[in-house]
């Protein structure tokens, strides 16, 4: 399989790189192998006359206590607040659900009608009989919204 990937990335290698990419890996690896220390070294004395000052005192600053009774007005206020918004602040994705929204979710998940029954009470599903739809709306709902394949299929 081969994978087509037309987007640059942005990183690009200089020309020439890789021709003289062996030449300067070995001289690299001559140079670490000849120079193992750093050359940094501190003074014999350094650690001797090394000191740290910290002060004696620290300055005081001075905060003021809330009592328990004024954090709990001001967190009740907060909480108030917060459910105020939340609950009065436009919602943008509330979405009416149409009759067609149902019809198209109950055919495409196939949805069996023992199944219905455990979410409707008996006096719903005598609401639901057929009696109540006559031959004709049945015959002009199947010729407007039924499909010939789908029929046959099934």
């Amino acid at each position: 399989m081969t994978l087509k990937n037309n987007k640059k990335s942005g990183f690009t290698v200089p020309k020439n790189y890789f021709e003289t990419f062996d030449m300067d890996f070995i001289s690299e690896q001559n140079l670490k192998q000849t120079f193992k220390k750093t050359g940094f070294k501190t003074p014999d004395t350094y650690f001797e006359q090394f000191e740290i000052r910290i002060p004696k005192t620290v300055p005081s600053i001075t905060l003021r206590s809330l009592n328990k009774k004024t954090t709990f007005y001001i967190s009740g206020i907060a909480a108030s607040l917060v459910l105020l918004l939340m609950f009065s602040w436009p919602s943008e994705n509330r979405e009416n659900i149409t009759a067609e929204a149902i019809e198209n979710y109950l055919i495409y998940e196939e949805i069996q009608g023992d199944e219905f029954a455990n979410f409707l009470t008996s006096n719903e599903l005598d609401d639901l009989s057929p009696s109540s739809i006559s031959a004709s709306e049945i015959e002009t709902y199947i010729f407007e919204n039924a499909s010939l394949e789908y029929l046959l299929i099934n």
